[in-house]
């Protein structure tokens, strides 16, 4: 390994702040500067107000820290789109002895139909790097059928930082979801018992009279949602939507809300199958339902004191999340691998 090898993580900033994506990014590379990583930003912009030259200069402006056998961890997709990707990576592969490491936080080919055709062109960038992290080893084995040959650390689960004072869970049968109705619609046709609270702004065309057990408090930033999940569970459920096959997307990557729900102190009621299943039910962080009428009825016969064990199991797993655990462990992980030999990484394995 180089002595003098300088480590950067790159950064998205320009999107709304209520964009997932741009806060899942800043909190890894928050988590990776206490590491000692330094900060590429990238800032989102309409690629297609630049010419090929333009753009190519904005990049090298981004990277111009970057030297000749230094380690670049790329957060992807930088939501500039695929030609502004593949250009970066090109770019920062043409760098003597560098280390490149993909930390894929959404994969654009699976994620929207309509972008299917560019599965070649993304395992071949993939491809490129030196290893990859991937969110779930469900997601690992998808990308391996279509040619990913990457050395491959699976991230497991995502971080949300928190050094809020946590305050006693009260037991109320309820639920919480975090999510906008146009991505979730059953929000918007919620007719179970107990209520759900929805952290999003009212549709317009929400019918409070048929669905009144449904109640919208807007959006929250990161310390009001925190401090609002009191009580009750967390909700993490996806439907299929027009281009976005969501309920079957969610089966290969990482929630960041179920993070949200768990560091705030909550359980959480997930839908079966989705790729973190088996660490909620084998730590007791929650529970698995194949329907939404069958996590209604889990609350309806939940008890004050099943609840407060549930609280127990949620509080002795939460300081990972709140202390970076999972997203140090990957960047770790990852660096060593980058620098293995294909051998090396088989017996690691």
């Amino acid at each position: 390994m180089n002595t003098k090898m300088k480590m950067h993580i790159t950064n998205i900033y320009g999107q709304s702040p209520k964009s997932t994506a741009m806060i899942s990014q800043n909190m890894v590379a928050s988590v990776a500067q206490e590491l000692g990583f330094k900060e590429i930003g990238i800032y989102s912009y309409p690629i297609k107000t630049d010419t090929y030259q333009e753009m190519s200069k904005r990049i090298d402006g981004m990277i111009a820290s970057v030297s000749f056998g230094d380690l670049v961890v790329l957060q992807l997709p930088s939501w500039n789109g695929t030609e502004f990707d593949e250009l970066l990576i090109k770019k920062l592969k043409s760098y003597k002895r560098i280390k490149l490491i993909v930390f894929m936080h959404d994969f654009i080919p699976l994620m929207f139909q309509n972008n299917a055709y560019l599965m070649a062109k993304h395992i071949e960038l993939f491809n490129l790097a030196n290893s990859i992290i991937l969110p779930s080893n469900a997601m690992a084995d998808k990308l391996i059928s279509y040619g990913l040959k990457s050395k491959i650390i699976i991230q497991g689960m995502w971080d949300h930082l928190n050094n809020i004072d946590i305050i006693p869970k009260r037991f109320t049968k309820k639920f919480y979801f975090a999510g906008s109705p146009k991505r979730f619609p059953f929000v918007k046709n919620w007719t179970f018992s107990n209520q759900l609270e929805v952290f999003s702004d009212q549709p317009i065309d929400f019918d409070s009279e048929n669905n009144s057990n449904v109640i919208f408090s807007g959006w929250k930033n990161d310390f009001s949602l925190l401090n609002a999940l009191t009580d009750g569970f967390g909700l993490v459920w996806s439907e299929n939507i027009s281009n976005q096959a969501e309920k079957e997307y969610s089966h290969l990557n990482l929630s960041y809300k179920l993070s949200t729900y768990i560091s705030a102190g909550i359980p959480v009621i997930i839908n079966r199958g989705i790729s973190i299943e088996k660490i909620i039910e084998d730590n007791g962080l929650g529970f698995v339902a194949s329907s939404l009428s069958e996590a209604n009825e889990i609350i309806d016969n939940f008890s004050a004191n099943k609840y407060a064990e549930m609280i127990k199991n949620v509080e002795n797993f939460a300081p990972l999340l709140r202390t970076g655990y999972f997203t140090k462990k990957a960047l770790i992980d990852s660096i060593g691998t980058a620098f293995m030999k294909k051998e090396a990484y088989r017996d690691y394995l």
